[in-house]
């Protein structure tokens, strides 16, 4: 009898520190001349955030946790921020470079910010000439008559529709990333509806029930209502005088 509770313990032992090594995920940072004793870690948690307070010695920092879907995370320091995407099943995450250049600091060992570092190579030349757009000397020519500026707005324009169509042609490609997704979240910050909700259902059901999906989806619902061609919630309102106005009525 003893030998089989002993038995039971070690087995159960086993079951759960095999589930929990699986679920911990390590991030390992060395940035060199970063001054901060502590920096910030976020990681979104259904509707919010959840922030991590990592102390931090001589620019190297470590931090263990349990991450249940990949997702995309933000690390806050004193003066600058860097965003990154945090993989799970024990993933060991490597965060090197310097303070000075904190948009070159390089991200190693999580898959899906492998599929970033894709997309953001295939965007990159595109980004590059917009920037260029507002380049001072540059924006200062282009406004200096009707001409130049359409000329100017064309250009913008043709650019940024090359952008649009790398993000959905890596959307298409990869249904079921993070990356896809938060490349969706950041579109419906600027974009109308029907756009959005157009990419959303490209994604795989897998992505769609994915936190980071559902948030999607309940902001898709609140765009929806104020859609174009989209049927306005009827309501009953006093006037001016006091007299009940119904909206379907005006």
């Amino acid at each position: 009898m003893k030998k089989s509770l002993v038995l039971i313990a070690a087995i159960f032992f086993f079951l759960i520190t095999t589930v929990f090594a699986y679920d911990t995920t390590r991030i390992v940072g060395n940035i060199v001349g970063l001054k901060d004793s502590v920096i910030a870690l976020s990681i979104p948690v259904l509707d919010s955030s959840k922030i991590y307070k990592v102390e931090v010695k001589n620019g190297m920092f470590e931090w263990k946790g349990v991450v249940s879907q990949p997702e995309r995370a933000f690390l806050f320091m004193k003066t600058h921020y860097m965003k990154f995407y945090i993989d799970t099943g024990n993933a060991l995450i490597h965060i090197d470079g310097n303070a000075d250049s904190i948009s070159h600091i390089r991200v190693t060992g999580s898959k899906p910010q492998n599929e970033y570092e894709l997309y953001s190579t295939s965007v990159e030349g595109a980004f590059n000439r917009y920037d260029a757009l507002y380049d001072d000397s540059v924006y200062k020519a282009a406004h200096k008559d009707k001409n130049a500026e359409a000329i100017w707005g064309n250009k913008r324009s043709a650019i940024l529709s090359e952008i649009n169509e790398k993000r959905k042609e890596f959307i298409l490609a990869h249904p079921s990333s993070i990356v896809s997704l938060s490349l969706i979240e950041d579109k419906e910050r600027t974009d109308d509806f029907y756009s959005v909700d157009s990419l959303y259902n490209a994604l795989s059901l897998y992505a769609q029930q994915t936190n980071a999906g559902k948030r999607i989806a309940k902001k898709l619902e609140v765009l929806k209502r104020s859609a174009i061609g989209q049927p306005f919630i009827d309501f009953v309102q006093a006037d001016t005088s006091g007299c009940p106005v119904r909206l379907s009525d005006i």
